[in-house]
């Protein structure tokens, strides 16, 4: 008899200090726990944190809308960075009372991959937006990625 292997068993063959994802068991529990140090820290986390910090903005006391299932790549990371800067984190998927949850929120994370389950009015004026939500729609025969949110609807905001 031949068992399909768990995804999560196969991430944590990788030694945690060759983890460059940050992925591994070892590595997540260390973010979370902050008992430890992690060998690596998702890409992902420490893009969105830069692009944060690179606005100027102070962190302390904002609320951000997290709208990520808690992936490992990208939800875990995030919400796990975003408090230790003292940034109270909703995290949301599509089940979630998203409209008065982004309407609350200073910053808003989209990484569902559900293109227009957001909208541009929820946004509250001079919130921060970053959009990692990645989906593929058909527009004159051509294939374009486009994220969660409507960049129309929001780049004025």
């Amino acid at each position: 008899m031949h068992l399909k292997p768990n995804l999560f068993d196969l991430i944590n063959q990788v030694k945690p200090q060759k983890d460059i994802d940050g992925m591994t068991d070892y590595n997540i529990s260390a973010l979370i726990n902050k008992r430890s140090n992690p060998f690596f820290i998702s890409s992902t986390g420490l893009a969105v944190m830069k692009i944060l910090n690179e606005t100027g903005i102070r962190l302390a006391g904002k609320k951000c809308a997290l709208l990520n299932k808690g992936s490992r790549s990208v939800g875990i990371p995030l919400q796990c960075l975003l408090e230790a800067n003292d940034v109270e984190v909703t995290r949301c998927d599509s089940n979630s009372d998203l409209e008065s949850i982004i309407r609350e929120s200073d910053i808003v994370i989209a990484a569902l991959g559900k293109h227009n389950l957001i909208k541009g009015e929820w946004i509250k004026p001079g919130s921060v937006v970053i959009d990692l939500g990645t989906n593929f729609l058909e527009v004159n025969n051509k294939i374009r990625m486009v994220g969660d949110i409507p960049f129309q609807e929001v780049k004025f905001k």
